[in-house]
C-alpha cells in the first residue's frame, strides 16, 4: 500500500486527509484525494472525513468527498451518535446557500451510487 492508502495517523489519531481538512489545505487534500486516499477511515472519536468537513464548514472539500466515495459515510455515525448530515445540518446553520448546496451534493451523490448498483 502506498503511504495515503495506510491508516498513518498523529498523535490525535486524525489521518493524512482529515489533517487537511483540518488545516484546510485544499491542494494537499485534492491531491491526496487524486491518489487515491481512503474517503472514509474515521479518527478515533469515529469522526470520518465528511463529518470533519461539514463540521468546519469545508463545503468544496464534502462535495468531493461525496463524490470519491465518501457517500458510503453519510449514514455512519461517529462515537457521539451523529451522522455527516447531521454534522452538516448542526455547523452550518444560517448558511441556507452552503446548506442548499450539501443537500444537493448528497441527492447527488446517493443518486449516482443507486445509478452505479443497478448497472
Amino acid at each position: 500500500k502506498q503511504w495515503y492508502q495506510r491508516r498513518v495517523r498523529d498523535s490525535h489519531s486524525y489521518t493524512v486527509l482529515i489533517k487537511t481538512i483540518i488545516e484546510d489545505d485544499m491542494t494537499c487534500f485534492s491531491t491526496l484525494l487524486d491518489l487515491g486516499a481512503q474517503v472514509t477511515t474515521p479518527c478515533s472519536a469515529g469522526i470520518s472525513p465528511l463529518m470533519y468537513a461539514a463540521k468546519l464548514n469545508r463545503v468544496a472539500m464534502f462535495k468531493q468527498l461525496l463524490t470519491k466515495g465518501g457517500s458510503a459515510a453519510l449514514s455512519a455515525a461517529c462515537n457521539d451518535g451523529k451522522t455527516a448530515l447531521q454534522y452538516a445540518v448542526d455547523y452550518l446553520p444560517g448558511a441556507e446557500l452552503e446548506n442548499s448546496i450539501i443537500v444537493a451534493s448528497i441527492k447527488e451523490a446517493v443518486t449516482d451510487g443507486t445509478e452505479q448498483g443497478n448497472m
